[in-house]
């Protein structure tokens, strides 16, 4: 069996889609108190970020409904969005891979219980990664930084003779899996990252490979999975 497991944010979706559907949220609460309309406070949002939304309502509504910088932050993280979109190709590279019966699907993503969770059920990524093959940063007190999350996964799915990882920030995604033994795919940036991709060029950090697009990530996992099903 091999085990292929997945970055979430601007590998399998574009991160940003989240950070939107979080501010039409908000806006859908302050319109409530301030007479601006949602479309500008979004605009503002986007534009600008959370001080200059603070900065537009003025201090008297923020202060009369507890309207913060924390208060904002917090409803980014809890919100639920109701669909999230998957970065092209990257639906249908998952439903190809869960078809073969030989292959297990997995998630190891950094950030909080409550945040991950709800961008996965909103991608329906339970239709692809069984129970127990997701790993949250928070929820085993480890990041990517660390081989905890690597090898919680490993020890998830002690029946693999392969580990794959794909993930999009050469400064910690590569790092432990690679030591490992594992190996690791980059997703090349789209233009939509929120986090620029800076490369790094030691061997220590870099992937073994980099796919361009979800095209070019199965032709590479075609190349793996052969050689390895030869093996």
């Amino acid at each position: 069996m091999i085990l292929i497991a997945f970055d979430l944010d601007d590998t399998l979706f574009d991160e940003v889609e989240f950070l939107y559907s979080a501010y039409r949220q908000i806006t859908s609460v302050l319109s409530t108190y301030n007479e601006t309309d949602s479309e500008q406070m979004y605009r503002i949002m986007v534009q600008d970020g959370f001080d200059a939304l603070i900065s537009h309502i003025g201090p008297s509504i923020c202060q009369a409904h507890g309207i913060t910088i924390g208060w904002l932050v917090e409803t980014y993280r809890r919100h639920t969005p109701e669909s999230l979109s998957f970065r092209e190709g990257m639906e249908e590279t998952l439903q190809w891979l869960s078809a073969d019966k030989d292959i297990s699907i997995g998630i190891i993503t950094d950030g909080r219980v409550g945040t991950q969770t709800a961008k996965i059920n909103a991608l329906g990524l339970n239709r692809f990664v069984k129970p127990g093959n997701t790993i949250i940063s928070q929820a085993i007190g480890a990041d990517k930084t660390t081989p905890i999350p690597f090898t919680a996964m490993m020890s998830a799915v002690p029946q693999a003779s392969h580990y794959i990882y794909i993930g999009d920030n050469m400064g910690k995604d590569f790092v432990y899996p690679k030591k490992l033994g594992w190996t690791t795919i980059c997703m090349a940036g789209n233009g939509r990252n929120i986090h620029p991709q800076t490369e790094h060029p030691d061997s220590l950090h870099a992937p073994h490979y980099v796919a361009a697009d979800a095209q070019r990530l199965r032709c590479i996992l075609s190349e793996l999975i052969n050689k390895q099903n030869k093996q």
